[in-house]
């Protein structure tokens, strides 16, 4: 039997929508980021693109590895001053 956890759930002015779960004996973080996309709301010429760029990024490709794609990726997305996860240890 599953234990059913309190969770918190609002939406941001952005749009996007936040869903927050506590667990009592965990003094640790996580976030995930789920994001609207995928073979059901891909066009018909697109279809399938979601599951390529899921496979590269953690299979990695045969010029980049997993690795270098989520560098490149940090080096995009991230704000200068932020030290990304990929490149840590």
């Amino acid at each position: 039997m599953k234990t059913r956890h309190p969770y918190f759930e609002t939406q941001l002015s952005n749009g996007v929508q936040v869903i927050a779960e506590r667990f009592e004996n965990v003094q640790s973080a996580s976030i995930g980021f789920f994001i609207k996309s995928g073979v059901l709301y891909e066009l018909t010429q697109h279809l399938g693109i979601s599951h390529f760029i899921e496979h590269m990024l953690f299979k990695g490709t045969k010029k980049r590895s997993a690795k270098d794609i989520a560098r490149q990726f940090d080096r995009m997305l991230l704000p200068q001053r932020i030290t990304p996860v990929s490149t840590q240890g």
